[in-house]
C-alpha cells in the first residue's frame, strides 16, 4: 500500500494513527473528545464506510487504527 494519499496530493501520508488523532486532522477547532465523537457519528452515518471498516476489523471503541482503516475513511470522507 502507498504511504502518500493520492487524493491528498502528498500533504497527507497514510500510517497508523489514533483515532483521536485523525479525528482532530478532520475538526481541529473542536475538543480531541468532540471530534472522536464527530468522526464516530460520520462513520456510523455512512453505511458503505462503517462496512468496509468492519470489513477490516474496526469496532467501536479502537484506539488505534491501521494503515488500511485510515485509507478507508480517507478515500469515504476525503482528505482532512
Amino acid at each position: 500500500m502507498k504511504e502518500e494519499c493520492d487524493r491528498c496530493e502528498g500533504k497527507f501520508k497514510i500510517r497508523a494513527m489514533g483515532f483521536r488523532e485523525l479525528a482532530q486532522l478532520y475538526n481541529p477547532n473542536i475538543t480531541s473528545q468532540s471530534a472522536s465523537n464527530m468522526l464516530r457519528r460520520w462513520i456510523v452515518r455512512n453505511k458503505s464506510l462503517q462496512q468496509e471498516l468492519l470489513h477490516y476489523g474496526y469496532k467501536k471503541n479502537l484506539k488505534l487504527l491501521s494503515p488500511i482503516q485510515v485509507k478507508v475513511i480517507v478515500d469515504h470522507l476525503g482528505c482532512p
